[in-house]
């Protein structure tokens, strides 16, 4: 029990010392990217420390009517909630992306040949 609690305590002040230090946070003068749908953000909230804000996942974007995203639905692990990007901070995380190319390297690096009990037969064996 001591070791996961110093196990998540050295997790908790590397996050917050390494990745927050870096996090660049949403800026309204211009972003230079819009948020999107799928994406994962922090819950700014002002009465808690940064490293306690609750992690979401968008699930909608809304425009307002100059065309510009201004609100996002989000869902947490508590439920859904509806806030305005000015309290979304986007992480570094692009799932498509980081998806797309682990697949390519699965699919470069694996062949059919090589992974046992698949399904289709390789060539030069036979179903008994």
């Amino acid at each position: 029990l001591r070791y996961r609690q110093h196990l998540k305590s050295t997790l908790r002040k590397r996050f917050r010392t390494e990745y927050l230090g870096q996090l660049k946070l949403f800026s309204t003068k211009g972003s230079s990217k819009e948020l999107s749908v799928g994406e994962i953000v922090l819950i700014g909230n002002d009465d808690s420390k940064r490293i306690d804000w609750p992690l979401a996942r968008i699930t909608e974007t809304i425009k307002g009517k100059d065309d510009q995203v201004r609100v996002v639905k989000l869902k947490t692990a508590a439920g859904k909630l509806t806030r305005p990007i000015q309290r979304v901070f986007p992480l570094e995380l692009e799932l498509k992306s980081a998806g797309e190319r682990l697949r390519k390297s699965v699919e470069e690096n694996v062949t059919l040949d090589s992974c046992p009990g698949t399904s289709d037969p390789v060539e030069g064996e036979e179903d008994p």
